[in-house]
C-alpha cells in the first residue's frame, strides 16, 4: 500500500493509499511513535496515517531511529529512505510493483500487474482500472471508455455492429428510433439504407411510400424497393388505381396494351411509355382507329376515335360530319359537293344522291334522247324530259335537270324527285311544262313555263311536293284559255316557297283562274300552301273548290280576285320572312 506523497509522481499525491492527480495537501503528523531500532540504520518510523515522528534515539546509536517516510514501513531491501528498487521490495506493502523511476511501490506499472475485475493499468495514476483499452472489455460492454476507464456498450456509432442497433447514445447501442438519435441518422450513415424502419433497423424502405424510383415502386419483404413484377398480382392497382398495369420496366403504368385504355375516350391507344394517348400521338395513327373501333375509323381532333373528323369521312347515306364527330343527314345541296349529282335528298332521308339513282336531263352537245331506260347518264344526258318519264324506276327515281330543256308529252306515272340545277327551266308547248299523272312527285329549284299550256298539272291520285319553283309565262291560247300557273285537279299537295306570276287565263269546268286552281282536292293527304307569292295572274290569284290550308300566302296584283272565298285562306299583307316566297 502507499503511505506517502513522495511515493507518487511529482504531479500526484497520495490519497487513501492511492496516487491521484494534483498537489498534496499538508496534514498533521501521525500520532504513532517509532520504537528504537538497533544498528546503524535505526528503528523504523511509526505507522501513522501520514507519517510518524522520528524515533527517540539518535541515529546509529541503536536507541533512536530515523524519521518514518510517508507512513511506509521500511523493510526488506528498501533503502534507508524507504525506497524500493525491485517489485519484490513491495510485496509486503500490499502494492504490486515498484515504480523504478521514483523508487516507490505502486499498484501497477502495466497491465501484467493487474488482474480480475480491473485488468488494465492506468499509467496516469498507476492504478488498476476496469479498462484502458477495448481488449479489456467483452460481452454487452465490449468497448472501453478511456476517459472514465469503464467498459461500455459504445463510444461512437462505429462501435455498434448489430444491424438493428447501429447508433451510440449514452454509451449504449440503440436502434434508429432510440432516444438521442437524429431522425436523419440512417441516411447519414448509408444513403442506400436511409429509412428508419419501425423495427429500428436502417433499411432501404419500410413502406411503399419510401420507394421513389418508379421502376421499383414497392417495398419488398427484405425491406428493399422492388419492381412491380415482384410485388404480386394486383399490386399496381392497389398502389395507384390510375396506373393499374405492371409495365416491362418494373414501373406501374397506365396501360400495357391498347385494350387497357378506353376505346371511347380521347386516349384510346397505349404508347410505348405505358400511357394512354390519343389517336394522333406517336405510333397511334388514324388508321389504327379502324382496327380498334371499326364503327369509329377516323381520328378526331380530341384524339378520340370518331365516326368522322370531316364530312369527307362520311358515306353518302350520312354525308355531314357534325361538331360531335358523327355522320348525319344533309340539309342542302352544298353538303353533297363532289358526291354524285350533288343533290341532297333532304325531303327523304338526308342522303346524298348517287349517280346510279340519277337520270340526267341536259340539252348539251353530248345529250341524246336515245338509249331507252339506260340513257340519261351524267356523260350522255337526255336532251329533254320526254325519255325521262319512261326511265323512272324503283332504283332510278331522281331526275336532275340542268339548264333549259323541253317538256314531255306524257306525265310522270311513278314516284319521282325532280331537282333543278344551273338555272333549270322546263319549257312546255301545247302540253304542260311538268305533268304529274300519278304517284308522288317532289320537285324543287325549277322554272316552269309552257306558253300555250299549264305550267304544272297534277292529276287525281297524285301527290305533289313543290319547293322553290317559279311558275310563270303560262298564258294559254286565246281560243281555249288552257293556260294558268298550277292546276291541282284532284291531287294532294304541299307547295312552299314558290312564286306563281304572270299566268292565265285558264278555265276548267266553268271555273276561271290564272295563278293556282285547287279543284276537287282529296279527303286524305296534304292540302297546304306555305310562303307563296301569287301575283299578276289573270284573272284569279288562287281559286279553290274546297277549303285548303294556307299560311304566309301573299296574293297581290291579280286581275280580278286575289283568293276565292272557298279557299278559306287570307292573303298576308307584305313580303317578309313570314309572308311570300323566300329568296
Amino acid at each position: 500500500m502507499l503511505y506517502a506523497n513522495d511515493m507518487c509522481r511529482s504531479d500526484q499525491h497520495c490519497e487513501n493509499h492511492v496516487c491521484v492527480d494534483g498537489p498534496a495537501v499538508g496534514g498533521a503528523a501521525g500520532q504513532g511513535t517509532g520504537s528504537g531500532g538497533t544498528g546503524e540504520t535505526g528503528g523504523g518510523g511509526g505507522t501513522g496515517d501520514i507519517g510518524g515522528d522520528a524515533g527517540g534515539g539518535p541515529a546509529g546509536s541503536g536507541t533512536g531511529g530515523s524519521a518514518g517516510v510517508g507512513g511506509m514501513s521500511v523493510d526488506g531491501g528498501m533503502d534507508a529512505g524507504g525506497r524500493c528498487t525491485a517489485t519484490t521490495d513491495c510485496d509486503k506493502t500490499g502494492a504490486h510493483a515498484c515504480d523504478l523511476a521514483k523508487n516507490v511501490c505502486v499498484e501497477c506499472i502495466d497491465d501484467s500487474t493487474c488482474d480480475g475485475a480491473k485488468p488494465g493499468c492506468d499509467t496516469r495514476s498507476d492504478t488498476c482500472v476496469a479498462c484502458t483499452k477495448s481488449d479489456h472489455c467483452s460481452g454487452a460492454t465490449p468497448v472501453c471508455d478511456t476517459k472514465n476507464n469503464q467498459c461500455v456498450g459504445c463510444n461512437v456509432d462505429g462501435d455498434c455492429k448489430t444491424a438493428d442497433k447501429l447508433f451510440c447514445s449514452g454509451n449504449v447501442c440503440v436502434d434508429c428510433n432510440g432516444a438521442g438519435v437524429d431522425k436523419n441518422a440512417c441516411g447519414t450513415r448509408d444513403q442506400t439504407k436511409a429509412v428508419c424502419a419501425t423495427s429500428g433497423a436502417c433499411v432501404a424502405c419500410d413502406t411503399n411510400n419510401d420507394c421513389k424510383d418508379p421502376t421499383a415502386p414497392f417495398c419488398g419483404a427484405q425491406k428493399t424497393c422492388v419492381p412491380c413484377s415482384q410485388a404480386g398480382q394486383g399490386a399496381c392497382m392497389a398502389l395507384n388505381g390510375a396506373k393499374p398495369v405492371c409495365g416491362a420496366s418494373g414501373a406501374c403504368v397506365e396501360c400495357g396494351k391498347d385494350a387497357d385504355c378506353s376505346s371511347s375516350s380521347t386516349t384510346p391507344f397505349c404508347s410505348g411509355a405505358g400511357t394512354c394517348v390519343g389517336c394522333g400521338v406517336g405510333h397511334a395513327s388514324s388508321a389504327m382507329c379502324s382496327t380498334l373501333v371499326p364503327s369509329k375509323p377516323n381520328c378526331g381532333p380530341s384524339g378520340a376515335c370518331v365516326e368522322c373528323a370531316v364530312s369527307t369521312d362520311c358515306p353518302n347515306a350520312k354525308p355531314v360530319c357534325s361538331s360531335a364527330n358523327t355522320c348525319g343527314a344533309c340539309t342542302g345541296d352544298s353538303d353533297c359537293t363532289n358526291r354524285g349529282p350533288g343533290v341532297c335528298m333532304s325531303h327523304l332521308d338526308g342522303r346524298c344522291a348517287s349517280n346510279s339513282e340519277t337520270i340526267y336531263v341536259q340539252n348539251s352537245s353530248s345529250c341524246s334522247d336515245a338509249g331507252g331506260t339506260s340513257g340519261g347518264t351524267s356523260t350522255v344526258p337526255y336532251c329533254s324530259m320526254q325519255p325521262a318519264t319512261g326511265a323512272v324506276s324503283a332504283t332510278r327515281d331522281l331526275v336532275v335537270v340542268r339548264g333549259t330543256v323541253g317538256g314531255a308529252t306524257v306525265g310522270f306515272a311513278s314516284s319521282v324527285s325532280i331537282v333543278g340545277q344551273s338555272s333549270a327551266t322546263i319549257v312546255g308547248s301545247v302540253n304542260p311544262a311538268l305533268h304529274i299523272a300519278s304517284g308522288t312527285t317532289y320537285a324543287r329549284d325549277l322554272k316552269l313555263t309552257a306558253g300555250d299550256a299549264v305550267g304544272l298539272q297534277a292529276d287525281t291520285g297524285s301527290t305533289v311536293q313543290l319547293n322553290h319553283l317559279l311558275v310563270t309565262g303560262n298564258a294559254g291560247m286565246a281560243a281555249d284559255t288552257r293556260g294558268g300557273g298550277i292546276l291541282l285537279d284532284g291531287a294532294a299537295f304541299d307547295i312552299s316557297n314558290t312564286t306563281v306570276t304572270s299566268n292565265g287565263p285558264g278555265a276548267l269546268g266553268g271555273t276561271t283562274w290564272g295563278g293556282i286552281l285547287v279543284n276537287n282536292p282529296p279527303s286524305g293527304g296534304p292540302k297546304s300552301l306555305r310562303l307563296l307569292t301569287v301575283q299578276n295572274n289573270n284573272p284569279v290569284g288562287v281559286a279553290c273548290s274546297a277549303t285548303i290550308t294556307g299560311t304566309g300566302v301573299l296574293s297581290t296584283g291579280n286581275t280580278s280576285v286575289e283568293i276565292t272565298p272557298a279557299c278559306m285562306v287570307t292573303s298576308c299583307s307584305a313580303a317578309s320572312t313570314t309572308c311570300g316566297a323566300q329568296p
